[in-house]
C-alpha cells in the first residue's frame, strides 16, 4: 500500500502557502496550486501542460 503524506509547503517570505501531497517519493500538485507557486495564471499552466503532451515529453495518462 502507498503511503500518502500531506504536508504545508510556506516560501520563505511567508507569502504563498501550498498543501503538498507526496506519494511515492512524488510531489502532486494541482493546476491551481503550481500557478499559485509560480505567481501565474492557472491558464499559463494548463497551456504549458498541453504542450509538454503535444511534443510527447510526458504520457498525460500517466499523470
Amino acid at each position: 500500500m502507498n503511503e500518502q503524506q500531506i504536508q504545508l509547503y510556506t516560501s520563505p517570505d511567508g507569502h504563498i502557502q501550498l498543501d503538498v501531497t507526496f506519494n511515492a517519493d512524488t510531489l502532486w500538485l494541482t493546476q491551481a496550486q503550481i500557478a499559485k507557486l509560480f505567481e501565474v495564471r492557472p491558464q499559463n499552466i494548463t497551456m504549458h501542460l498541453k504542450n509538454i503532451y503535444t511534443v510527447g515529453e510526458l504520457d498525460e495518462k500517466a499523470t
